[in-house]
């Protein structure tokens, strides 16, 4: 068994995986980790958070999309 751990969205995400998955699985979870911290981050401009942010402070609408498009 494989252990491998990463910082993502303010914590230590740690996956755990067979020797055998490792290049095939192991590489799409950490991009998901990787894309989800970027269209939620509000430390960057250029998230999606962020753009929602500032379009509420200048629409002043309450009705915000949740943070993954629905």
């Amino acid at each position: 068994m494989f252990t491998y751990q990463f910082p993502s969205m303010s914590t230590i995400v740690q996956i755990s995986i067979s020797q055998e998955l490792f290049a095939n699985d192991l590489m799409p979870i950490y991009k998901l980790f990787e894309l989800i911290e970027d269209t939620c981050s509000r430390f960057r401009s250029d998230s999606e958070l962020s753009r929602l942010n500032q379009q509420v402070e200048k629409e002043g609408n309450s009705d915000i999309p949740y943070c993954f498009g629905s």
